[in-house]
């Protein structure tokens, strides 16, 4: 049964069954159910909805109604400067825009030069949600993009940092996400009714793990605020969750503000981290704190449909510092090139990204029977038990606190921001491989560096903002006539430490 099957016959089966918590607020199957019978009556199958909304009851009702309808969604976050939103909306034209009011309000102009119409959109389920349809003849570009690549039904869009300076957007069709949730239902075997924590933004794709895997089952999501991820343990604890899932840095948070004590999450069954290395450490004593739940360390890039490999952690058996990524889902392949690189192949590889560009060093390719394989990027090795063990990266592409971020974007909004031509940006303080806590410009002119960061807001999301700036006359160069970024990494830890001297100084 597809997804939107799924959730026709579990809304229709478990009305009353609590589906969301938000805000302090349950809603049920019913609420959902209701909402998607008015919001269907303006959108329509194959239509495109541009979200860009907070955490909230309508947001997720909003995401609900076009699974259903069979439209496709697109989140992003209502926190973003419009120049990212605006850059978004050129590359999908979408047919509508669902926002919060507030954002309606300090964007009209905006609406209104790119041709939307406010429609009478009302719905007693939830809080406002403001719902606009464009009066442009221009179509929107999944249509072609569905044609060109014969799928049918896409399911979302994310956009991902993008090494060519712009977000770069990954449809993801609903095929992909029947395999994924056939694939973990197999494995982990999810019981009916259970709650899932939700920390991540909507526009992030671990969103999806946790709202499908839980309105599939008749379960139900407990969202909280991204911000407050690190205090995740408590609603554990409030609301008796029984699946987690976040990246590794929040737990590591968590586990620094001393929120990790033994036996403190009882009712947790299942405990997953994603979307970046997981520390041993941190692995062990969130065991420890989740003692009736295993700790399995997932894997996998947007491009694979939110995760492609599993393994669960074993403190006995397990002697790395970082958890291995484990093995492929039931009916996908992993493989390594001849230079070490992670390549993934199956049904949940997506087709391609919504606009092409040369420059994009990680692409889909087809194999002699027609299935597609991705180039992740990553490196990595099989260990003697045959499973993969996750390197590092071959390119600069990077997580900062558990966000996906291409180096060259930010580089390119530096260029912008100050009218430099010389400027590399380089991480700093690693947490573990390919996971950073900060970034580091370079920058060959003097600047204010108050100026530069709010100048940047026009530009990037406040998590891709560098924290450090210097200026640098002299770069340096490796054998090859390059930047030797390598060399910049060295100057900018050492820059930092001697801060941070400066500052206990002081004290």
């Amino acid at each position: 049964m597809s997804v939107r099957g799924m959730l026709e016959y579990v809304a229709g089966k478990h009305p009353e069954n609590h589906m969301l918590w938000c805000k302090n607020k349950y809603y049920t199957f019913a609420d959902a159910l209701k909402f998607s019978t008015d919001f269907s009556k303006y959108i329509s199958k194959q239509t495109a909805v541009l979200l860009i909304c907070e955490k909230s009851p309508q947001a997720y009702f909003a995401i609900f109604a076009t699974i259903l309808t069979g439209a496709t969604y697109i989140p992003v976050n209502n926190k973003w400067n419009l120049a990212r939103i605006a850059n978004i909306f050129e590359q999908v034209l979408p047919e509508f825009i669902a926002c919060d009011p507030e954002w309606a309000k300090a964007n009209k102009k905006w609406l209104l030069d790119n041709e939307f119409e406010h429609t009478r959109f009302e719905s007693s389920t939830a809080g406002e949600l403001c719902l606009f349809r464009r009066n442009s003849p221009m179509s929107c570009k999944l249509f072609n993009y569905r044609r060109e690549k014969n799928i049918t039904d896409l399911l979302y869009v994310m956009f991902t940092s993008g090494s060519t300076g712009s977000p770069k957007g990954v449809p993801v069709s609903r095929a992909n996400v029947d395999h994924y949730l056939q694939a973990m239902q197999q494995v982990f075997k999810f019981g009916a009714a259970e709650s899932w924590i939700q920390s991540v933004e909507l526009n992030f794709d671990l969103s999806v793990h946790d709202m499908l895997l839980a309105w599939t089952t008749a379960g139900c999501i407990i969202s909280i605020p991204a911000e407050q991820s690190p205090m995740g343990p408590r609603f554990v604890k409030k609301l008796g969750v029984q699946n987690w899932l976040s990246v590794p840095s929040s737990a590591a948070r968590t586990l620094s503000l001393g929120l990790l004590k033994e036996n403190t999450m009882p009712s947790l069954k299942r405990s997953f981290f994603c979307g970046e290395a997981l520390p041993k450490e941190v692995a062990l004593a969130w065991g420890k704190a989740a003692p009736n739940a295993p700790v399995f360390n997932i894997y996998g890039p947007t491009e694979a449909t939110i995760a492609f490999s599993w393994h669960k952690f074993n403190p006995q058996q397990d002697k790395a510092a970082i958890v291995q990524i484990g093995k492929p889902l039931p009916g996908l392949s992993m493989r390594l090139s001849t230079h070490h690189e992670i390549e993934l192949g199956g049904a949940q590889v997506f087709a391609g990204y919504l606009q092409e560009n040369p420059k994009t060093i990680s692409k889909p390719s087809k194999d002699s029977q027609g299935g597609f394989w991705y180039q992740t990027g990553d490196i990595g090795a099989i260990g003697q038990d045959g499973e993969f063990i996750f390197r590092g990266r071959l390119d600069w592409q990077v997580k900062i606190r558990g966000n996906r971020i291409e180096i060259g974007e930010i580089e390119q909004a530096v260029r912008k921001a100050t009218g430099c031509g010389l400027v590399t940006v380089v991480p700093v303080t690693e947490i573990a491989p390919g996971s950073f806590d900060d970034l580091y410009v370079f920058i060959d002119t003097y600047i204010d560096e108050k100026d530069i960061k709010f100048e940047l807001t026009t530009y990037l999301p406040p998590y891709m903002i560098p924290k450090y700036f210097s200026q640098l006359m002299e770069f340096p160069y490796n054998s090859n006539g390059k930047i030797d970024r390598n060399t910049l990494v060295k100057i900018a830890d050492e820059s930092i430490l001697a801060k941070s001297n400066i500052h206990r100084n002081r004290k």
